[in-house]
C-alpha cells in the first residue's frame, strides 16, 4: 500500500511507533469508514510494514486513542459528536448508549481469537480425520506386509531345500540351481519392496501426527489468547 510507504518515510524511528500506528488507523478508518480488531492490524503491518512490531498493549492504546478523538468531536449543536468509527454508517445517525471503548475494542480482538479458534478447530477435525484414514490404510498394510512375509518366507525355505538338492544332482542341473537361486533373490527383493512401503506409511503416519500436534498447540495458545 503508498500509503503505508508515505507513513514509513513520515515516520522512520521505531520510536515513532505511536504517531506512525495513529495515523494508519486513521488513514484505514478513512477509506473503509472502521475500525478493526488488533489482530487486523498486526496482519496489516506483517504484510506492510515487517520492521514494525508494536505490542499488542500500544495498537490497542492507540485505537482507544483514535476512537477518544471521534468522541471527543463537537457536533453542530455544541453536543459531543458520537463516534461512527465501530458502526456502519447507516446506523450511526441513530443516538444510543455506547460501551466503553476499551472494553468494545477488546470485544472485537476476543471476537477474532474464537474465529482463530474455530478455524483451528476445524483443521484439526479434518486432520484428525485424514490420520484415521492413514491408519486404517496402515493396519491393511500391516496385515498385507506380515502375509507376504510369511508367504515369502514359505517360499525362500522351500527354494533354499530345492538348491540343496541342486547341489547333489550332475552338472546337466546346475541351470536348474541358477535358476533357483535367480527365484530366491527375487523373492527377497520383493519383501524388501512391501517392507520399504509399510516404513514409507509409518513415516507418512508420524509426519501427520506431528502436524496435529502443532495444530492443537496452536489451539490451545488461541484459547489461552482469548481467555
Amino acid at each position: 500500500m503508498k500509503a503505508i510507504g508515505d507513513l514509513q518515510v513520515s515516520f522512520p524511528a521505531a520510536s515513532d511507533n505511536r504517531a506512525f500506528l495513529d495515523r494508519l488507523i486513521r488513514v484505514i478508518l478513512d477509506v473503509t469508514g472502521r475500525l478493526y480488531g488488533v489482530p487486523t492490524y498486526q496482519r496489516i503491518l506483517r504484510a506492510y510494514a515487517p520492521s514494525r512490531r508494536p505490542s499488542t498493549t500500544t495498537i490497542l492504546s492507540v485505537l482507544v486513542g483514535v476512537q477518544g478523538s471521534f468522541a471527543s468531536l463537537p457536533a453542530p449543536g455544541g453536543e459531543p459528536m458520537p463516534s461512527t468509527a465501530t458502526v456502519p454508517r447507516a446506523a450511526a445517525a441513530t443516538p444510543r448508549q455506547e460501551e466503553p471503548t476499551a472494553v468494545r475494542l477488546l470485544a472485537v480482538e476476543l471476537e477474532e481469537h474464537h474465529r482463530q479458534r474455530r478455524r483451528l478447530e476445524a483443521d484439526i477435525a479434518r486432520l484428525e480425520a485424514a490420520i484415521l484414514e492413514q491408519s486404517c490404510e496402515l493396519s491393511r498394510a500391516q496385515g498385507e506386509v506380515g502375509s507376504a512375509e510369511r508367504a515369502l518366507n514359505a517360499m525362500a525355505d522351500k527354494l533354499a531345500e530345492l538348491v540343496n538338492t541342486v547341489t547333489h544332482v550332475t552338472e546337466a542341473e546346475k541351470g536348474g540351481r541358477a535358476f533357483a537361486l535367480r527365484a530366491i533373490e527375487a523373492a527377497r527383493a520383493e519383501s524388501r519392496l512391501w517392507r520399504e512401503r509399510y516404513e514409507g506409511l509409518q513415516a507418512l503416519r508420524r509426519e501427520e501426527q506431528a502436524l496435529l500436534d502443532s495444530y492443537r498447540r496452536a489451539a490451545l495458545g488461541a484459547a489461552g489468547a482469548a481467555r
